[in-house]
């Protein structure tokens, strides 16, 4: 597992409603059989992420998907919605989609803008808290667990720690923290937090090749051609908010040529089946003591 010190964030449902906009879209005129993930991360992803988030996309208030076939439709929802990553041109039988997550959280004790010292002794701005936030302890983490509550019923936990797994590790490690959380017996006198102002975008180049298969007669699958996300976090005295958005564009692929045979040379279980019959007319394993010549068909 590796880790990083690095700041970065992993906001997963935008891309889960990318790509179940996408399978959405495609499924309108073509019949959507399965997704074929080609690396390692991706098959983490699908079944881990989208096989199990992607029916909570609807119901989701904060989030907004789209799917067209004009690339420039998406990039222009892209700038509407105030973000900057943009999609590059695809064919005329591809096709583009993007969703964003937009939620905001005001806490339900607001705090006071302050300073603080940081590790490296420079200085800060703040959040400061005299009420409003638990303060928990964790077996996975040394430090306390600080947990705000807000207005809605979502709540921001932080702890400190030096360094966290990277990728979608992170992920499972925070929720390791969440699930052995526990009271904490010490009280100090308020709380102080950074401020935070982030505003992230890059390539979701481990998306790239991921395809979806399509029961056709001319093409096989479409394959993300292109990968993008980007992530603003803003969090003060009053609440937060985070804005993330993920696009991605699909081409049509066909099917895969191979220039050599498929050979059967191992020994193989054959049958002769008629649909109209209950069982197959006949069923063998054969081995290389049969493999011969029968000069015709005449017995």
């Amino acid at each position: 597992m590796d880790y990083t010190n690095k700041t970065s964030v992993h906001v997963t449902y935008p891309i889960v409603g990318a790509l179940y906009a996408a399978e959405r879209f495609i499924g309108k005129t073509e019949s959507v059989e399965k997704w074929n993930s080609t690396s390692d991360i991706q098959r983490h992803f699908m079944s881990d992420f989208y096989e199990k988030c992607k029916s909570e996309i609807p119901k989701i208030p904060e989030i907004e998907s789209i799917a067209d076939r004009d690339v420039s439709v998406i990039n222009a929802w892209l700038k509407l919605h105030g973000f900057d990553i943009q999609l590059s041109p695809v064919p005329p039988s591809g096709l583009a989609t993007a969703c964003k997550l937009d939620v905001t959280g005001y806490w339900n004790t607001p705090g006071m803008s302050s300073q603080i010292l940081g590790y490296d002794d420079a200085t800060y701005p703040c959040v400061q808290m005299m009420y409003g936030y638990d303060l928990l302890n964790s077996d996975v983490v040394e430090e306390h667990v600080v947990r705000i509550s807000t207005e809605s019923s979502d709540e921001v936990c932080m702890v400190m720690v030096d360094e966290v797994p990277s990728g979608f590790d992170m992920i499972e490690y925070a929720e390791s923290v969440q699930n052995s959380l526990k009271p904490c017996n010490l009280e100090y006198d308020g709380l102080r937090f950074p401020m935070i102002d982030l505003d992230l975008e890059g390539s979701l180049e481990w998306l790239v090749g991921l395809g979806v298969d399509i029961a056709s007669s001319d093409i096989s699958c479409y394959e993300i051609a292109e990968a993008l996300q980007q992530t603003k976090l803003k969090m003060n005295n009053e609440g937060f908010r985070v804005k993330s958005a993920a696009a991605l564009s699909m081409e049509k692929c066909a099917p895969p040529q191979i220039t050599e045979p498929y050979i059967i040379n191992r020994p193989f279980l054959m049958w002769i089946r008629r649909p109209t019959l209950a069982r197959p007319l006949l069923v063998g394993y054969f081995n290389t003591d049969a493999w011969k010549d029968p000069s015709g068909l005449e017995m």
